[in-house]
């Protein structure tokens, strides 16, 4: 079974639309990711770009403690039919994705994608 095959049973069971099921899993693992992403300057975090079908190629220089992640929703419910991409662009995204952080020393994306899988493969179970 496929990962859209398993939105269209959830979304048929709850009775909601399959765009509505894509929008709030796009924005749930949005908002894991920078809710775990650490916190030094607030560059990091300021980073996160929800864009759909190309990855956001930029970075700012705006810091920002609290997060980003409210930009999301537009794309989270555009995103069914579309490929949603989370980017961030600082030069060391990626070393903070692999344990550089003892904030974070799992990384966000890799566990919040997990963790996300997770919840909807448990979600798609108790429907059946």
């Amino acid at each position: 079974m496929s990962f859209n095959d398993d939105i269209k049973r959830l979304a048929r069971k709850l009775a909601i639309t399959e765009a509505k099921a894509v929008a709030a899993f796009c924005l749930n693992i949005s908002r894991r990711v920078d809710n775990m992403s650490p916190v030094d300057t607030g560059l990091f975090r300021a980073n996160w770009q929800a864009t759909l079908d190309q990855p956001y190629t930029g970075a700012t220089k705006a810091a920002n403690r609290q997060g980003n992640i409210d930009h999301v929703i537009p794309f989270a419910n555009a995103a069914n039919g579309h490929v949603f991409y989370l980017t961030n662009k600082v030069p060391y995204a990626q070393a903070l994705e692999y344990g550089h952080s003892a904030q974070a020393p799992s990384g966000m994306v890799r566990v919040s994608a997990r963790l996300a899988l997770q919840e909807l493969e448990n979600a798609v179970r108790s429907v059946q």
